[in-house]
């Protein structure tokens, strides 16, 4: 059975953005992300993908180029593995 850490997870400080520029994802299979809009939901859209496994799940934003992964989804029971998941994100997603 998987424990969810009931800590508060904070939001990274950062001047000059604001929360809508933040976007949701989720890393599948510890190695695919798939990064989506704030109003839909961590769930539902994990759903849309049966053939996959979530392994992580939180929120990402863009600062200087680079995507940073941070806090946890309440509805996949499942947290942001912060450094690992920022890696893999820039790593297949970034433009350099």
């Amino acid at each position: 059975m998987l424990k969810l850490s009931l800590e508060v997870v904070k939001t990274p400080k950062r001047k000059g953005l604001k929360m809508s520029e933040d976007m949701k994802y989720i890393m599948f299979d510890n190695s695919d992300p798939i990064i989506f809009p704030l109003y839909w939901d961590h769930r539902e859209t994990a759903n849309k993908f049966p053939e996959k496994t979530p392994t992580s799940a939180g929120f990402v934003y863009l600062h200087n180029g680079k995507f940073l992964a941070y806090g946890q989804s309440y509805s996949l029971k499942l947290i942001s593995e912060s450094e690992a998941d920022t890696k893999t994100l820039n790593r297949l997603l970034s433009s350099d």
